[in-house]
Protein backbone atom coordinates (compact mmCIF):
# COMPACT_ATOMS: atom_id res chain seq x y z
CA UNK A 1 0.00 0.00 0.00
CA UNK A 2 1.19 3.18 -0.79
CA UNK A 3 1.19 5.83 2.28
CA UNK A 4 -0.04 9.35 1.30
CA UNK A 5 2.68 11.85 1.14
CA UNK A 6 1.69 15.32 2.71
CA UNK A 7 0.14 18.06 0.48
CA UNK A 8 -1.83 21.12 0.62
CA UNK A 9 -4.87 19.15 0.30
CA UNK A 10 -4.10 18.07 3.96
CA UNK A 11 -3.55 21.81 4.95
CA UNK A 12 -5.20 22.93 8.00
CA UNK A 13 -4.23 26.46 7.41
CA UNK A 14 -2.11 26.86 11.18
CA UNK A 15 1.55 26.65 9.56
CA UNK A 16 2.97 24.82 13.09
CA UNK A 17 0.12 22.06 12.67
CA UNK A 18 0.71 21.98 9.24
CA UNK A 19 4.67 21.37 9.93
CA UNK A 20 4.03 18.94 13.08
CA UNK A 21 1.45 16.88 10.55
CA UNK A 22 3.82 16.41 7.36
CA UNK A 23 6.57 15.29 10.06
CA UNK A 24 4.34 12.97 11.24
CA UNK A 25 3.83 11.11 7.98
CA UNK A 26 7.38 11.20 7.24
CA UNK A 27 8.47 9.13 10.14
CA UNK A 28 5.67 6.53 9.05
CA UNK A 29 6.80 6.57 6.00
CA UNK A 30 10.19 6.35 6.87
CA UNK A 31 9.52 3.21 9.22
CA UNK A 32 7.81 1.65 6.14
CA UNK A 33 11.00 1.70 4.15
CA UNK A 34 12.97 0.50 6.76
CA UNK A 35 10.57 -2.54 7.20
CA UNK A 36 10.71 -3.13 3.08
CA UNK A 37 14.69 -3.06 3.63
CA UNK A 38 14.53 -5.55 6.58
CA UNK A 39 16.29 -2.87 8.57
CA UNK A 40 14.13 -3.79 11.71
CA UNK A 41 16.32 -1.97 14.65
CA UNK A 42 16.14 1.40 12.58
CA UNK A 43 12.16 0.79 11.94
CA UNK A 44 11.87 0.06 16.31
CA UNK A 45 13.99 3.25 16.42
CA UNK A 46 12.15 5.49 14.00
CA UNK A 47 8.47 4.21 16.11
CA UNK A 48 10.01 5.29 19.59
CA UNK A 49 10.70 8.60 17.39
CA UNK A 50 7.05 8.38 16.08
CA UNK A 51 5.74 8.05 19.19
CA UNK A 52 8.26 10.72 21.31
CA UNK A 53 6.47 12.95 18.30
CA UNK A 54 3.15 12.19 18.43
CA UNK A 55 2.86 12.75 22.32
CA UNK A 56 4.69 16.23 21.93
CA UNK A 57 2.59 16.81 18.73
CA UNK A 58 -1.27 16.24 21.02
CA UNK A 59 0.42 18.45 23.67
CA UNK A 60 1.54 20.75 21.62
CA UNK A 61 -2.30 20.62 20.13
CA UNK A 62 -3.92 20.36 22.96
CA UNK A 63 -2.18 23.36 24.52
CA UNK A 64 -4.08 25.41 21.65
CA UNK A 65 -7.61 24.04 21.97
CA UNK A 66 -7.33 24.72 26.12
CA UNK A 67 -6.07 27.88 25.23
CA UNK A 68 -9.29 29.01 22.61
CA UNK A 69 -11.47 27.00 25.47
CA UNK A 70 -12.19 24.02 22.59
CA UNK A 71 -15.87 23.25 23.67
CA UNK A 72 -15.03 19.33 23.18
CA UNK A 73 -11.62 19.65 24.25
CA UNK A 74 -11.91 16.36 26.78
CA UNK A 75 -13.22 14.46 24.00
CA UNK A 76 -10.09 15.69 22.01
CA UNK A 77 -8.25 14.88 24.50
CA UNK A 78 -9.54 11.53 25.30
CA UNK A 79 -8.48 10.15 21.78
CA UNK A 80 -5.38 11.25 21.67
CA UNK A 81 -4.61 9.28 24.56
CA UNK A 82 -6.74 6.13 23.54
CA UNK A 83 -3.68 6.05 20.31
CA UNK A 84 -0.90 7.20 22.35
CA UNK A 85 -2.09 4.09 24.65
CA UNK A 86 -2.77 1.78 21.27
CA UNK A 87 0.51 2.61 20.33
CA UNK A 88 2.28 1.86 23.47
CA UNK A 89 0.27 -1.83 23.78
CA UNK A 90 1.52 -2.66 20.15
CA UNK A 91 4.84 -1.31 20.15
CA UNK A 92 5.99 -4.33 22.60
CA UNK A 93 3.95 -6.76 20.13
CA UNK A 94 6.75 -5.51 16.95
CA UNK A 95 9.46 -5.44 19.14
CA UNK A 96 9.09 -9.73 19.04
CA UNK A 97 9.90 -8.92 14.96
CA UNK A 98 7.15 -9.70 12.88
CA UNK A 99 7.48 -7.36 9.99
CA UNK A 100 4.49 -8.00 8.37
CA UNK A 101 2.40 -6.84 11.41
CA UNK A 102 4.70 -4.06 11.65
CA UNK A 103 4.14 -2.86 8.38
CA UNK A 104 0.40 -3.18 8.63
CA UNK A 105 0.11 -1.38 12.06
CA UNK A 106 2.10 1.46 10.76
CA UNK A 107 -0.01 1.91 7.61
CA UNK A 108 -2.74 1.95 9.71
CA UNK A 109 -1.54 4.70 11.74
CA UNK A 110 -0.57 6.86 8.87
CA UNK A 111 -4.05 6.62 7.79
CA UNK A 112 -5.59 7.83 11.13
CA UNK A 113 -2.88 10.38 10.82
CA UNK A 114 -4.11 11.74 7.60
CA UNK A 115 -8.03 11.00 8.56
CA UNK A 116 -7.03 13.26 11.90
CA UNK A 117 -5.76 16.11 9.69
CA UNK A 118 -8.64 16.32 7.44
CA UNK A 119 -11.58 15.12 9.69
CA UNK A 120 -10.60 16.96 12.83
CA UNK A 121 -9.46 20.37 11.55
CA UNK A 122 -11.94 20.42 9.07
CA UNK A 123 -14.27 20.24 12.03
CA UNK A 124 -16.67 23.63 12.26
CA UNK A 125 -16.37 23.89 15.82
CA UNK A 126 -12.34 23.24 15.44
CA UNK A 127 -12.13 25.84 12.69
CA UNK A 128 -14.01 28.51 14.58
CA UNK A 129 -11.58 27.96 17.65
CA UNK A 130 -8.66 27.63 16.87
CA UNK A 131 -8.37 29.71 13.38
CA UNK A 132 -11.15 31.97 13.72
CA UNK A 133 -10.23 32.55 17.49
CA UNK A 134 -6.66 33.17 16.93
CA UNK A 135 -4.74 30.09 18.00
CA UNK A 136 -1.59 28.77 16.78
CA UNK A 137 0.11 32.66 16.34
CA UNK A 138 -2.84 34.33 15.77
CA UNK A 139 -3.81 33.25 12.09
CA UNK A 140 -7.34 34.25 11.68
CA UNK A 141 -7.99 32.35 7.63
CA UNK A 142 -11.31 29.80 7.45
Amino acid sequence: MALTEWDKSLSVNIKLMDIQHENLLNITIDITQSIQQNQQEKALTQFENLLNYLQFHFAEEEKLLEKEKYNDFYHHKSQHLILISDIHRRFEIIENGNDELFLLYIEIIHELLVSHSQIEFKNKNFKEVIIVGGGAGGARRI
